[in-house]
């Protein structure tokens, strides 16, 4: 507990403000009033007694006034409540203790009785539950109960623990005891139970005997070395004896020798064991016959030593179960055999050895002389195709024999499924000639199964025994049915193999020859792309033509090719072109299309032909000729002759091959003289546009010399008139009156004069402006002149480049917001080009603003690891993006490097409120002389030279311009790189 938490008791008894104190000043007043001073001086040292024993006292004391509220409490109190004193005082008793229905029954005993004790629940300040006893004296000052608490929380808690304890110890004696009493009673029914064992033994013993006779099963008893000391009835009838035969004697005579040692191994383990174990063996029957048996020997032991003294046994006969068994085995082991003839037929696909694997296992498994199997053909004669014969008798293997009694009498039937077993075919009934057949092959017993194709009779598989007669078995019959069947599967399935093989190998062939019509077609289509890349790669007639008859040559191997132009208009046609390896050249000869018209006939009709000439050409002997023209829409070019031995045929591929040159040697010709036609046409407008440059360098050049002259004469005009008029003539402003008199004579016409005179100024300098524009733009056409770098200050510079255009904005009541800031980059650039560029942007937004409309400069520096063309935060931030016709002007108007990766630039922007340009314009506003219809509301006029020159020096300097417009605000945006 914390010392300095509580009061101490020098500063309990220190505080006589207390309620506690003042009570008891109450009662020394009365006493004072009736005992006098000596009363006064005993109630105050009984006050400090009082006050000792509170502070002091381990029980925790609580004084409340009528209402539970807590007047005085002691540091006891303090430590049970965990709360210092200050904040026990004045809480309330119910803010600790529950307020439920006995609680406040007790609250109320309490303030009607004198004194009461009880037990309650306290809650601490931290929420802990306590266990509180509690003695209340009620008004021992009037109107104040004095409480007396002691925690009792740990005490119950272990009152409840040994409770607890006690009820488990109580129920586990009581579970003990109940225990004890089941196993009394247990014990107590086991003694009567073995009594009553013990009496009736006796009585079954008797009982027991007749039962054992009675058994079915064979029941005897023995002893270690086997013998015999009880036998029941079943035991003496199944060995034919009597008891008096058997006890006594050992019952290992009646097992045959080669078992004997089966139950010698069981009693052995038995003796180790001492338990019980089944086995079989063989036994002697009365008869002599062997048969099995099923024992189960039980181990009986001494009940002193343990040790077995005597061995119990029940057996029963198990011979028919013995003998289904080897019944079930060789039925298994049949099956086991025609499984693995099955497999090995299956695993091939080859008829013979199919049949050589039957006739072979068969051979074997039956153990007979001969099988064979005999292949039936349309006239019913057959061929032995496989044998398996033993060593000594004779092999018949591919001996084709006809057997008339076979086709007679039995094809039908064996068609149906017939199955024929000769024991002894001199014994069976059989046809003389068949046995005659039968008997020249030393058959003497055979087995015959037919083998069929769905309801055809394929052949036969037969079984011969040639030494003796033989009875044949079930088994038997039935393993040849099984057999003949798996092998009319395998037949079946080697002819679909073999009809497979040759379906595949013809499908071989047809790939095989497709195969080389596929790379034939792949020859002629890269033969095709190459001469086509060749002729499309160029635009020279010439090289298209010689590039065709090359590849033509080459890709068909042939002697010569050669490319003739038709002249129409003359009926001529002139071999321009040609190619060859063998033939004579032909070059340059010239026929006359009336002089052949069963050729040139066709040819202009578009049709492609061959022939080989009848008469032998005097230079090149007789040759096959190819002929195909050169067409498309428009019509008939000229030919492509293809020339080769007289013995070669030119194919179909052939043909379409020199067809599709032909038609991509007309489109190019095509290209190529439209090509021709389009040089000559440019080379024409260069010149035409040169002239005009020319013309118009020359015309500014004559003009500026002119208007040197009146720019002079305008000077000294104003010279004279201020002269005469006084200063205040031309230096006042054009809207204030002259302060001539109207009297004045000269009034009237120096209005006029003023008038006249500042409209040829204006006129003047306008002029002046269009010849300066023009000659800018042919220098800078003619990039002759180098650029001049230097380094400023951007948002230096810029502020002193607007000072010039505050005064016309405020003449023209408009603003200018400048927003630029103080980190932008320096930037080297021609100074000249940029004031020029600033300069007509800005006056384009002075010029089409309107009043009250504001001029926005802005500047920012970037950074991006894109194309500006790809980040869209390059272009203007605004809500809508970029229009496509502004992105395609952004694009194509400034031929500069790409930005690389974290290039930097900055931009500068030029925007004007009140005037909106249309998307259409985007592309023709940087056109030289084009101005934007109906869009200056000052009517400044202008050339359409301004922005054509802006974007003229932004491409000299690798600046980048866009313009963007929309919602009554035009915006021009400049992007400088920065080094």
């Amino acid at each position: 507990m914390n010392p300095n938490r509580y009061p101490t008791r020098s500063n309990a008894s220190s505080h006589p403000e207390q309620d506690y104190s003042a009570s008891s000043q109450d009662l020394v007043s009365l006493a004072e009033d009736e005992l006098g001073e000596q009363a006064t001086t005993l109630a105050s040292l009984r006050d400090r007694q009082l006050r000792a024993f509170f502070e002091g006292a381990i029980d925790a004391m609580i004084i409340t006034d009528a209402e539970g509220r807590y007047i005085d409490v002691n540091p006891a109190a303090c430590d049970l409540f965990d709360l210092p004193r200050e904040e026990l005082l004045g809480r309330n008793i119910t803010d600790f203790f529950t307020a439920d229905k006995e609680f406040l029954k007790n609250w109320q005993t309490v303030q009607t009785e004198q004194r009461f004790i009880g037990e309650c629940c306290l809650q601490s300040s931290n929420g802990t539950l306590r266990d509180v006893e509690y003695a209340t004296t009620t008004h021992f000052l009037p109107h104040r109960h004095l409480s007396v608490l002691r925690d009792i929380t740990e005490r119950k808690q272990a009152k409840a623990k040994i409770r607890s304890l006690n009820e488990q110890l109580e129920q586990r004696v009581l579970e003990r005891t109940q225990q004890l009493e089941r196993a009394n009673q247990e014990l107590r029914r086991e003694i009567q139970e073995r009594q009553r064992t013990e009496a009736a033994l006796c009585k079954n013993e008797v009982r027991h005997q007749k039962v054992l006779n009675n058994l079915s099963e064979l029941v005897c008893c023995f002893l270690v070395d086997g013998t015999l000391t009880f036998v029941n009835r079943a035991y003496c009838e199944f060995f034919g004896k009597s008891p008096q035969e058997l006890i006594g004697y050992s019952f290992f005579d009646l097992i045959p020798p080669s078992d004997r040692a089966i139950p010698r191994q069981k009693i052995a383990t038995l003796l180790q064991t001492k338990g019980s174990i089944t086995y079989e063996h063989q036994v002697l029957a009365a008869d002599g016959s062997i048969l099995w048996q099923e024992w189960t020997d039980q181990a009986v032991c001494d009940a002193t030593t343990g040790k077995v003294v005597e061995f119990q046994s029940v057996g029963r006969d198990i011979t028919d179960r013995k003998l289904a068994e080897v019944v079930l085995q060789q039925q298994a082991d049949l099956e086991r055999l025609i499984g693995a003839i099955t497999q090995r037929i299956r695993q091939s696909l080859d008829l013979n050895e199919i049949l050589e694997t039957t006739v072979a296992e068969v051979q074997h498994l039956l153990q007979v002389d001969r099988v064979l199997v005999y292949r039936l053909e349309e006239d019913f004669s057959g061929t032995v195709v496989v044998e398996s014969v033993a060593p000594g008798w004779q092999s018949i293997l591919n001996q084709t024999i006809l057997d008339p009694c076979l086709a007679k009498e039995y094809v039908e039937k064996f068609q149906q499924g017939l199955v024929t077993a000769k024991a002894d075919i001199y014994h069976e009934g059989i046809q003389p000639c068949h046995i005659e057949l039968l008997a020249q092959f030393q058959v003497r017993a055979n087995l015959v199964i037919p083998i069929l194709q769905g309801e055809k009779l394929w052949g036969l598989l037969i079984a011969h025994q040639c030494a003796a007669p033989r009875q044949w078995q079930a088994w038997e019959l039935t393993l040849l049915k099984q057999l003949a069947t798996q092998v009319s599967i395998a037949i079946q399935q080697s002819e679909l193999f073999h009809h497979v093989q040759r379906l595949n190998a013809d499908l071989e062939r047809k790939v095989k020859q497709r195969t080389a019509e596929l790379q034939l077609a792949h020859d002629f289509e890269s033969a095709l792309k190459r001469i086509t890349d060749r002729v499309r790669d160029s635009l020279d007639e010439t090289q298209i033509l010689q590039s065709a008859v090359e590849e033509l040559v080459r890709g068909l191997r042939i002697s010569c090719c050669n490319a003739a132009l038709f002249d129409l208009e003359h009926g001529t046609s002139t071999i321009h072109y040609e190619y060859t390896t063998s033939v004579l050249p032909s070059y340059g000869r010239v026929s006359y299309l009336a002089d052949f018209p069963e050729i040139y006939g066709q040819l202009l009709q578009a049709q492609c032909f061959q022939f080989c000439s009848l008469i032998p050409n005097p230079d090149r002997g007789q040759v096959a000729m190819l002929c195909c023209p050169i067409f498309d829409d428009q019509g008939v070019l000229g030919d492509l002759w293809l020339i080769n031995q007289s013995y070669y045929c030119f194919s179909a591929a052939d043909i379409r091959l020199v067809e599709q040159v032909a038609s991509q040697c007309a489109i190019a010709l095509r290209q190529s003289r439209l090509y021709q036609t389009a040089q000559a046409q440019v080379k024409e407008l260069e010149r035409l546009n040169q002239l005009k440059d020319d013309f118009l360098s020359t015309v500014s050049h004559e003009l500026r010399t002119p208007m040197s002259s009146i720019k002079m004469a305008i000077q000294m005009l104003e010279t004279v008139l201020f002269n005469r008029a006084g200063a205040n003539f031309l230096s006042h402003s054009p809207d204030q009156p002259l302060t001539t008199s109207p009297s004045t004579p000269l009034y009237s016409a120096l209005q006029r004069a003023e008038r006249y005179f500042h409209i040829l100024k204006t006129e003047c300098q306008r002029e002046i402006r269009l010849i300066n524009d023009l000659l800018d733009l042919s220098r800078l056409d003619a990039e002759t002149e180098p650029l001049l770098m230097s380094t400023i200050t951007p948002h230096v510079w810029i502020s002193h480049a607007v000072g010039s255009f505050y005064d016309r904005a405020q003449q023209q009541q408009q603003r200018i917001q400048l927003n630029l800031p103080d980190d932008l980059p320096l930037l080297t650039t021609d100074l000249s080009y940029l004031e020029r560029i600033f300069t007509e942007l800005l006056t384009n937004a002075c010029k089409y603003t309107p009043i009250g409309g504001t001029i926005t400069i802005n500047a920012s520096h970037q950074i991006t690891e894109r194309s500006p063309i790809q980040k869209s935060s390059l272009y203007p931030k605004t809500q809508n993006a970029l229009p496509l016709n502004a992105r395609k002007l952004y694009q194509s108007s400034i031929s500069s490097p790409s930005l690389t990766a974290n290039s930097s630039f900055l931009l500068l922007s030029i925007s004007n409120t009140g005037v909106e340009i249309s998307p259409a314009e985007f592309e023709r506003i940087f056109d030289r002389f084009y101005r934007i219809p109906n869009s200056d509301p000052w009517k400044h006029g202008g050339t359409g030279l301004g922005l054509a020159l802006v974007k003229k020096l932004t491409e000299t300097l690798g600046v980048k311009i866009w313009v963007e417009s929309q919602k009554m605000q035009t915006t021009f945006t400049l992007q400088f790189p920065i080094t």
